[in-house]
């Protein structure tokens, strides 16, 4: 067992910044309590093993095996209904360790007689910036996909955050409050029930992934999936843009399909700034995976969706409160294939705060090889 991987420092593999640039980590099967992955071996000649890192956060890990010079391994004794994050570092023989690998994940299924109450849920949108005192609120939805009823399903706030936390049922046709705050609701198998979240930070929050507890009395949380189920929160003492920013793919589906390993591919974004005035800065990202993509943006013409100008890295904009500018994003593959496994690879669309750099808002896509 070790503490989050991040406090861990890799250094000293020669080529070690590449190290992982031809090597994918796959969850190949997962069955009940155990997930079996596999990778690649490196080419490093220095390298004389591998240490398996897991846990139920992306990205921060908070158990780790050491399994020789061996390139598959059965992880036992996980929970079942519980989604599990995997990565993989290369060793030397003095025990130093590369970079990690790309991420994977697996859902535990849940087996046998107790089938019954599987969550799944999301959050929209993904990202929200407040001045302190001010409340917010996002919409979830939880869908039972189990076999049997859910009982007093309710949300919980799972981040150690300065705020207050509240939830209601709404109805999904008009997004109108339905039942009574903070109260579990029932789920029959198959259904879905929209909720409306609020919170109201009390002091200054970083740009934080918020996470919440999706559960019912009779199951497990829902599993935890950064960009989809979880609120990128940040609060400021000071009056702050705040993005509101939804995707559109040309599948309709949420992903996008690079067309070969050195396509390219391209999803758009229409945004609304309901917060104040102010310069922000867009970018695009991977989170905290290596998937083998580069990566432009441009403002696009929202009558047209052409670009205002060529697609860069990064494009500052000056949004007046109220504003809805509109913006295109390319993916381009660089040569080595991208696995579907829209929990870790992904394309987040980010808007910075061009005066100290938060996050005011924030999107992303899932991102595969066709």
């Amino acid at each position: 067992m070790i503490a989050a991987i991040s406090a861990r420092r890799r250094t000293g593999l020669r080529n070690s910044s590449v190290l992982f640039g031809f090597l994918m980590l796959l969850a190949i099967r997962a069955v009940a309590s155990q997930a079996s992955l596999a990778w690649d071996p490196s080419p490093d000649p220095s390298v004389t093993g591998y240490v398996l890192y897991y846990g139920e956060a992306s990205r921060s890990y908070t158990s780790s095996v050491d399994v020789g010079s061996q390139t598959s391994y059965t992880v036992p004794n996980l929970l079942e209904g519980h989604n599990y994050f995997f990565a993989v570092a290369a060793r030397n023989s003095t025990g130093t360790e590369s970079a990690l690998s790309n991420e994977a994940s697996a859902f535990m299924a849940v087996s046998g007689p107790v089938l019954g109450t599987v969550l799944t849920s999301a959050t929209l949108p993904s990202s929200r910036a407040v001045q302190v005192g001010s409340p917010l609120t996002v919409f979830a939805t939880v869908i039972n996909a189990g076999s049997s009823v859910g009982t007093g399903c309710s949300i919980g706030l799972n981040s150690s955050i300065p705020a207050t936390f509240g939830y209601q049922t709404t109805n999904p046709s008009t997004n109108a409050l339905s039942g009574t705050p903070n109260t579990p609701v029932d789920l029959v198998p198959g259904a879905s029930q929209s909720f409306v979240l609020s919170l109201t930070p009390s002091a200054p929050i970083d740009a934080t992934d918020v996470q919440f507890t999706f559960s019912c009395a009779n199951s497990s949380p829902a599993g935890v999936l950064t960009g989809i189920n979880t609120l990128l929160l940040s609060a400021s003492t000071t009056p702050t843009p705040d993005v509101i920013a939804l995707t559109a793919t040309t599948s309709a589906d949420g992903i996008v399909t690079i067309p070969g390993t050195s396509g390219t591919g391209t999803f758009a974004v229409a945004s609304a700034n309901v917060g104040s005035a102010g310069a922000v800065t867009v970018t695009a990202d991977t989170g905290g995976t290596a998937v083998p993509v580069a990566l432009s943006v441009c403002q696009t013409n929202p009558s047209n969706g052409g670009c205002l100008q060529p697609a860069a890295s990064s494009v500052p904009v000056a949004v007046a409160a109220g504003a809805t500018p509109t913006f295109a994003v390319f993916i381009g593959g660089t040569g080595a294939a991208v696995p579907f496994n829209p929990a870790s690879n992904r394309v987040f669309l980010r808007f910075r705060n061009s005066a100290n750099g938060a996050v005011v808002g924030a999107t992303s896509v899932a991102v595969k090889t066709q």
